[in-house]
């Protein structure tokens, strides 16, 4: 519940950003842009990181995957056509992994 109030609040902020709201339930797009991409740092329960590197193939959005060090085990790269179709991938498919413990996702967005 946590992570969604989260995105919820990241999807009410895109708007200063140069986001748009589109009109039908795609979500928020970025003009000029086909897709957009986002980092999600993932924790996972101890000796789970293979099977979740392996479960991370299987979704289509998930462009790149990567066992990291420090705080967080993995650095997932996804690529999608709109924000909520990100938080929904991170919401829906991550989470839904076996020793996903939690995310935490950063949107890429171009500056002016």
């Amino acid at each position: 519940m946590v992570y969604f109030l989260r995105v919820v609040r990241l999807l009410m902020a895109l708007g200063r950003f140069g986001f748009e709201r589109t009109d039908g339930a795609r979500g928020w797009i970025v003009k000029g842009v086909r897709h957009m991409k986002a980092f999600v740092l993932i924790k996972v329960e101890p000796g789970k990181v293979k099977e979740v590197l392996d479960g991370l193939q299987g979704i289509s959005q998930v462009k790149e995957a990567y066992c990291i060090t420090g705080p967080d085990d993995i650095i997932a790269v996804l690529e999608a056509p709109d924000a909520k179709s990100i938080s929904d991938v991170v919401i829906v498919g991550l989470h839904d992994i076996e020793g996903v413990r939690g995310t935490d996702t950063r949107m890429v967005v171009d500056l002016p």
